[in-house]
């Protein structure tokens, strides 16, 4: 864990996900780095608990209709 908060990377790893999937996660919810240093952002520690239970997204499931 940096001093200046979590990337995406540490991120995923806490979640058990990969970088990309943690960064979308933050874009669904609307949550913006609290810093940013370069190209890297950085982002509070609560935030993990905020996108834990974000959806996959995609497309939904077709209901199986019996024959």
């Amino acid at each position: 864990m940096s001093m200046n908060g979590l990337t995406h990377e540490e991120i995923g790893e806490i979640l058990g996900i990969t970088k990309e999937a943690a960064k979308q996660r933050l874009l669904v919810k609307g949550i913006k780095p609290k810093a940013q240093i370069g190209r890297m952002n950085f982002y509070d520690e609560f935030v993990v608990d905020l996108i834990r239970e974000v959806p996959k997204g995609g497309r939904p499931r077709k209901n199986k209709k019996p024959v």
